[in-house]
């Protein structure tokens, strides 16, 4: 797909190839500089400090990763993703709201619920690492934030989220990985945290054992 958008010379492939190439310069560096993790596997479910780590990392990795990509966009290919950023995460969401009146309501359990919650959070986290890298490449950078924070269909509890992703984000994008305190990504973490809270999941992990609220 790479290559027949290159023949066609849509800008879409020096972008994606550029970005994955983002992902490997990311990952290698930060190993080089930090450690080489054991392991990049999914966590178990229950393993709540577990999750909130991948999904920080996944978002991390996705900003690093359009900070080299984004600088090959087209102006109308970065607009076009500029606009969309903001309905992607109300359409996640949204459904996620869904699943939550389902489980409510019409019996779905709690473990389908917070399974699927797990994966929507991360796929909204990653996106949002992506939308915040290409901030910096917007015609008007302030103008994009401000759209990007104002999410439609009930989404705007995602507004101290997404302040706090960029604002992390941007202060770990400014250093050298040698430069990164101790737990660089907490921060992050925290924000994950305050996502599933947003979309109304709130677990608590206590050992080996964790809770789900749903109010």
């Amino acid at each position: 797909l790479i290559a027949v958008a290159a023949i066609r010379g849509d800008s879409v492939a020096p972008t994606t190839l550029a970005h994955e190439l983002g992902h490997v310069h990311d990952e290698f560096s930060r190993g080089v500089a930090l450690g080489f993790p054991e392991s990049h596997t999914v966590p178990d479910i229950r393993d709540w400090p577990k999750v909130r780590a991948y999904i920080a990392d996944m978002a991390w990795g996705e900003y690093a990763a359009e900070s080299v990509g984004a600088r090959y966009m087209g102006p109308e290919l970065l607009n076009e993703c500029i606009l969309n950023d903001p309905v992607h995460l109300a359409g996640v969401h949204g459904r996620l709201r869904q699943s939550i009146c389902n489980y409510r309501f019409h019996g779905q359990d709690l473990v389908s619920l917070w399974s699927g919650g797990i994966t929507a959070i991360g796929d909204i986290f990653a996106n949002l690492g992506r939308a915040s890298a290409r901030l910096q490449f917007a015609q008007s950078p302030q103008e994009a934030l401000n759209r990007l924070l104002a999410p439609q269909n009930g989404a705007m509890s995602w507004k101290p989220v997404i302040e706090r992703v960029v604002h992390e984000l941007q202060l770990l994008g400014v250093k050298r990985y040698s430069e990164w305190e101790a737990k660089p990504l907490r921060g992050i973490e925290e924000a994950v945290a305050m996502g599933f809270e947003a979309v109304g999941l709130f677990p608590t992990h206590n050992g080996s054992t964790l809770h789900v609220r749903v109010p």
